[in-house]
This record gives C-alpha cells, sequence and structure tokens, in this order.
C-alpha cells in the first residue's frame, strides 16, 4: 500500500471498515489453504501437458492423467485440528481432575 507498517496499523484501529477488508481478506486465504489441505488429504488426479515436435517440425501435445496419492500425515493434521474429541494424542482429564478418560470410539 505504500504506506509504513505502523501507519497501516493505526488506520486499521481508526477506520472499522479497513479492520474489516483486512480480516475478510485473511478469510479468503484461509479457505484456500484448508482447501489445499484436504485436497492433498484426500488425494487427486491431474492432467500433465508436454509437447513433443515430430522429425517434419509437427507439434504434438500429449496430456497424461497423473495421480497424486492420499497424504497421511496431512490427513493426522486435518484430523487433529478438526475432531480433536477423537483425534487427540493427550487423553482428557476428567471432570473431577482425579485421573484421565481415554476416549477409545474408533
Amino acid at each position: 500500500m505504500g504506506c509504513a507498517y505502523s501507519t497501516l496499523r493505526d488506520w486499521r484501529d481508526k477506520y472499522p471498515a479497513l479492520s474489516a477488508a483486512l480480516k475478510r481478506g485473511k478469510e479468503v486465504v484461509d479457505i484456500e489453504v484448508e482447501n489445499a489441505l484436504l485436497k492433498r488429504a484426500m488425494g487427486y488426479d491431474y492432467v500433465e501437458e508436454r509437447i513433443e515436435v515430430g522429425d517434419s517440425g509437427k507439434r504434438k501435445v500429449i496430456q497424461t492423467t497423473k495421480h497424486i496419492a492420499a497424504d497421511t500425515t496431512a490427513q493426522i493434521f486435518w484430523l487433529k485440528n478438526r475432531r480433536p474429541d477423537k483425534w487427540r494424542d493427550k487423553p482428557m482429564p476428567t471432570a473431577e481432575g482425579d485421573g484421565v478418560t481415554i476416549i477409545d470410539d474408533m
């Protein structure tokens, strides 16, 4: 924007509309990252194109469908953050505080 960070921070605090616009911008990127993580966790197909030039100089586009396998690390990250009630590493303390409850409904 062509201004110092301190100026932007002052404007953000002074103008609620600017603050709201900045928050909306963050939400868009957060959603894009969530979608990318989900895609990586589930695996996906994509089309790769390459161009071959024959002896006569004629160009030929070759399309190949490739598969990216599901990523278990992305799956673990997704589940631990989206379903911590079922997928956390540490057991939950009980309401009485005298022990732990191990959640095992898998």
